[in-house]
């Protein structure tokens, strides 16, 4: 895997994804590799918007970031109300 292999050499892995099918896939992929790096491997899920609910959870225990852009806020406007999200922003 690439991204094992990013991680050992101490690079950050940031994965794109959006919608609640594509982050936990994502965050599945990320466990193992979280698994087989150790907690010194630094991961990040770009544009991680309209996650399933126990994905947020999933997110602090594998201690992976949830970068999010402000600005799809006003993109997808209403879109965010119901999935958790309009709750987590200031």
């Amino acid at each position: 895997m690439r991204a094992g292999r990013a991680a050992g050499h101490g690079l950050v892995v940031a994965v794109h994804a959006i919608g609640n099918e594509a982050i936990d896939t994502t965050l599945d992929s990320l466990t193992d590799l979280r698994r087989t790096q150790g907690d010194n491997a630094q991961l990040r899920v770009e544009h991680a918007m309209f996650p399933n609910p126990a994905d947020i959870g999933r997110f602090a225990d594998l201690g992976v970031a949830a970068v999010m852009q402000p600005r799809f806020v006003n993109d997808f406007g209403d879109m965010f109300q119901g999935t958790g999200l309009d709750r987590q922003l200031p």
